[in-house]
């Protein structure tokens, strides 16, 4: 929704502080959420029960905020390649630097799982009951699985979808899809026309604004389908992919 939403606020109500306001408003939005699900899980502390390897794309993001927020603020222009701005692209190269750094690492960690035998599972080490891992006296690794714990520690996701057609995903995805997009264009134009609302300030009239209006109202609209998302993996026990979603 954010990226509909917001291309709609340039390309065709040409409202570019509607648009940002739209982006920097869903971050803070988004940081809120973990506010709401650690309230709805009732299960703990939730920051303290994921695995510590969010922190790594929570970072990454901030450096890509303020790489932003330096160029919105700065009193010399960065100049531009083509009609792109300079600080879009260092945002663009500093993505998917951090996307391969991230992938990387993400590896590493498969790695380290399989070769000694410690699987994680929000965030604190647990001894893998799918998994023993024994040492010959030739230093070979040999692995035993057991299938009926493997049934056990199952994916409560999988589990839940597992006889769902991959015809029926496709369907409903495109489906939901399109309800996306629609509902993003249809949000720029209502955002343009709460924009030019006028309120009462200190004795006279002023607009609300469109960085207000798309920071606020637009962000927290586009932001709705995460809550939910991330609601529905707590309620699943899939605290993980519930910040992740956040994040």
């Amino acid at each position: 929704p954010e990226l509909v939403t917001s291309l709609s606020a340039v390309m065709v109500e040409e409202i570019p502080n509607l648009s940002l306001g739209n982006v920097f408003g869903s971050n803070m939005f988004n940081m809120l959420v973990l506010v709401i699900i650690d309230i709805a899980r009732t299960e703990g502390p939730l920051l303290m029960a994921v695995s510590p390897r969010h922190a790594l794309p929570a970072a990454m993001g901030i450096g890509l905020m303020v790489v932003a927020a330096l160029n919105i603020v700065s009193p010399v222009s960065w100049g531009t390649v083509k009609w792109i701005g300079t600080g879009s692209i260092i945002v663009l190269i500093g993505y998917f630097v951090g996307m391969y750094v991230l992938y990387q690492c993400e590896k590493r960690w498969k790695w380290q799982r399989d070769d000694t035998g410690i699987g994680f599972q929000c965030g604190i080490p647990l001894r893998c009951v799918a998994c023993e891992s024994k040492v010959d006296k030739n230093g070979k690794e040999e692995k035993e699985e057991n299938k009926d714990d493997v049934e056990k520690i199952k994916d409560p996701v999988e589990a839940k979808y597992a006889s769902m057609a991959l015809k029926t995903a496709i369907i409903l995805f495109a489906f939901w899809a399109a309800v996306t997009v629609g509902d993003g264009i249809w949000l720029a134009s209502l955002g343009d026309d709460i924009s030019t609302i006028e309120v009462s300030f200190r004795g006279s009239l002023v607009p609300l604004g469109a960085t207000f209006v798309g920071s606020f109202f637009i962000a927290f609209a586009t932001s709705l389908p995460e809550v939910v998302v991330s609601l529905g993996a707590v309620r699943l026990g899939a605290v993980d992919m519930a910040v992740g979603n956040g994040m």
